[in-house]
């Protein structure tokens, strides 16, 4: 397991003087002359040989601190699909740590995606000023102490309810509790819950109050400094956003938390946004379609919900936004008008979570501080999303047939 204490600590024994800390670059390569050759480009630039790892596990993604790395050269060429590693790293990695990755797939394709997603390709056998230019670019920051690299772009995340009292809020307070404190990455879960929440009960906050905004703020320019200033500390990697005006609509409000998130959206690798019902009709499917990487819809088992579903399922037809359906069952059965069995057969594509139903949910989760501290059969349903939002290793979709035997179960 890669420790940063370990790597970066300097000194022995015998001289207990300790040297300051300092930002540096990692490779990971299993490849020694790749390492000798990129080390030896550090050195002739005048920079300490940067520090080297032969592979990364999934687990030390996260920890890998921008206090400590300023740039990661990770060697793919023996993967046969870099991009989707690559972009695993990308989810779980510190946003301040520009990622470079060296791959033999000769795609500009995979170039142009990278990109967008905030990672420099470097196709194998490739010219050394590509290189020396990045190192170039690290001594700067280093002589500087700024940064010339400002980070990637948090992926944007709707929930949003197929129908009112369909659990939404719960589902999406779920989700950015999974990713920040399994994934253990920077998180911000936006509330639009204008008008009546109950996120800070599933955050398990003591206190709670929205930040009253002046939309003469977003004329004025809203920097990261201010918007950071909006925010509340769930926890560690979890923030949230939850403001107000008075006498301003709905989709106004979200139009100002718009600006607000993209002032911070260096600062998160993901940011999960609550979409209720009559905030979906007052935006239109073609905002959200702009605005948002994926967009999860929140179902429950009835006509209603998924006549609903289709609708909006077809206005993204001709949409690139990637498409998740997740079923909650936040009543008993017998007061759906469909079956498990009849919703999952009758909704076209995967559904990639079906949360059973708990009697007692809202006690629980009151009485034991918050939805991330309940031992519930609800939480089971995270984890197959933290692995699409993520990538990272957990429990995958299952089978229609293996959600109704899941569920029988645990009725």
């Amino acid at each position: 397991m890669l420790d940063l204490a370990d790597i970066f600590k300097t000194g022995s024994k015998k001289n207990n003087t300790v040297k300051m800390k300092v930002v540096t670059g990692l490779i990971v390569s299993p490849d020694t002359d790749f390492i000798e050759y990129l080390s030896e480009l550090y050195v002739v630039e005048g920079l300490d040989k940067p520090e080297v790892k032969t592979m990364l596990k999934e687990s030390d993604i996260a920890e890998l601190s921008e206090e400590f790395v300023d740039v990661l050269f990770l060697d793919l060429r023996g993967n046969t699909d870099s991009f989707t590693y690559a972009e695993l790293v990308a989810n779980l990695l510190a946003k301040g740590i520009k990622l470079v990755v060296i791959g033999k797939q000769d795609s500009i394709v995979i170039s142009r995606e990278l990109a967008k997603k905030g990672i420099e390709y470097i196709y194998w056998p490739a010219e050394e000023m590509i290189f020396i230019d990045i190192i170039r670019a690290q001594k700067g920051s280093q002589a500087s102490g700024l940064r010339s690299y400002q980070g990637r772009r948090a992926k944007r995340i709707a929930v949003v309810a197929t129908k009112g009292g369909v659990g939404n809020s719960l589902i999406a307070s779920g989700i950015a509790l999974s990713i920040a404190n399994q994934a253990k990455v920077k998180t911000l879960l936006v509330d639009n819950a204008y008008f009546g929440t109950n996120v800070d009960i599933n955050l398990g906050l003591k206190t709670f109050s929205r930040n009253s905004v002046v939309f003469e703020d977003v004329r004025n320019g809203i920097d990261s400094t201010v918007a950071k200033s909006m925010t509340s500390t769930v926890s560690d990697n979890l923030d949230l956003l939850a403001v107000n005006h008075d006498s301003a609509k709905p989709a106004d409000i979200h139009g100002f938390s718009v600006h607000v998130v993209h002032a911070l959206s260096m600062q998160y690798n993901f940011i999960i946004d609550d979409i209720s019902l009559p905030l979906i009709y007052a935006l239109g499917m073609d905002e959200l379609s702009i605005l948002y990487d994926r967009i999860i819809f929140v179902c429950e088992p009835s006509i209603t919900s998924l006549r609903t579903l289709k609708k909006f399922k077809q206005s993204f037809a001709e949409s690139h936004t990637l498409i998740d359906v997740v079923i909650n069952n936040n009543k008993a059965a017998s007061e759906f008008s469909l079956s498990i069995t009849d919703m999952c057969s009758k909704i076209e594509g995967e559904v990639i979570a079906v949360f059973p139903f708990e009697s007692k949910l809202k006690p629980m989760i009151i009485n034991n501080g918050g939805l991330g501290k309940c031992t519930s059969k609800l939480n089971e349903g995270f984890d197959p999303i933290l692995g699409r939002l993520t990538g990272k290793n957990v429990a995958s979709p299952v089978s229609k047939r293996k959600w109704n035997t899941w569920l029988s179960r645990n009725k």
